[in-house]
């Protein structure tokens, strides 16, 4: 889980809320000095982006909206330059700008785009190009403070993984889970751990019989070796559930899954976690969390 903490004292987090982009619902905060007025911007998109157009275009989407943003708040003749490959780290891009504030002061601002798992881009805002690449640099330090908590909190509440296609959103994935394979029926989210949720959909076409569904699906994900570990009735957000939770057998490893079985009024969905056995005290309660908290698309 990605943890960032303040840069140096005097500094600390404000205004964390969420933001459209083209490059997927993001989270932005800001990281001020109250004395000195230097100020940090970090905006984090959830999603991986790998291809080197969609990098371009969300880049310039990004560097667009705080240019029109300084301007609107009267900085004047603003010059950007770049993008320059940091040598060490290949996708990590730089861009740099000054513009003029009160009595033609200067402020000068670094810009840095880390795309990995994530999409990180950090801006900083010093007096001049030095200080801000310095703060640019230092705000990767971890920090266990409770503003370091509240910054990875907001960014777990809107870490989402949407799947509109299915009519459902998870939020937040759990721990380091990504989405993996997704199409119009099904979507199937990983850890590097090899812990998984599988997803499938049905539409409804006739009358839907919860029990009679939940006893064919059993014979179709769940082994018949498989011992229960608990099962009963549940609720997923407002809607009646099936579920079954239980341990079985993969070669020399005991994995622990649990399946679910739900429907709205348009569609079922049959959902399956797995991880191993000796996990369940972690992974498993992570994906237990986010079968509970799955929410149907209203719109």
């Amino acid at each position: 889980m990605l943890r960032i903490g303040i840069p140096e004292d005097g500094f600390a987090w404000s205004k964390i809320e969420s933001l459209a982009n083209s490059g997927g619902t993001m989270v932005s905060a800001e990281c001020v000095h109250a004395d000195s007025g230097e100020f940090l911007q970090l905006i984090l998109g959830a999603r991986e982006i790998t291809d080197e157009d969609e990098r371009n275009a969300f880049s310039k989407d990004v560097i667009d909206g705080i240019v029109e943003g300084l301007q609107a708040d009267g900085m004047k003749n603003v010059r950007m330059s770049g993008p320059e490959r940091d040598g060490k780290r290949k996708n990590q891009f730089i861009y740099r700008a000054t513009g003029e504030i009160q009595n033609g002061v200067k402020l000068h601002m670094d810009m840095r785009f880390k795309f990995g798992d994530t999409s990180l881009v950090i801006v900083a805002f010093g007096d001049s190009p030095e200080r801000a690449s310095e703060l640019s640099k230092v705000i990767n330090t971890a920090n266990k403070n409770r503003d370091g908590e509240e910054f990875k909190s907001a960014l777990d509440r809107f870490r989402r993984i949407d799947a509109r296609q299915l009519g459902f959103s998870i939020e937040p994935p759990p721990l380091d889970m990504a989405l993996v394979v997704s199409d119009a029926s099904s979507m199937r989210l990983q850890s590097p751990g090899g812990a998984y949720i599988f997803v499938r959909t049905m539409a409804i076409k006739d009358e839907f019989d919860i029990d009679k569904a939940w006893a064919m699906m059993q014979k179709m994900a769940i082994s018949p070796n498989a011992g229960a570990d608990d099962e009963g009735n549940a609720k997923i957000d407002g809607q009646e559930a099936r579920f079954k939770s239980y341990f079985q057998s993969a070669g020399s490893d005991k994995l622990w899954g649990t399946t679910w079985l739900f429907a709205n009024e348009d569609r079922f969905y049959l959902v399956t976690g797995m991880c191993l056995e000796n996990k369940k005290g972690s992974e498993g309660k992570a994906i237990l969390r986010s079968i509970k908290g799955l929410k149907f698309d209203q719109e």
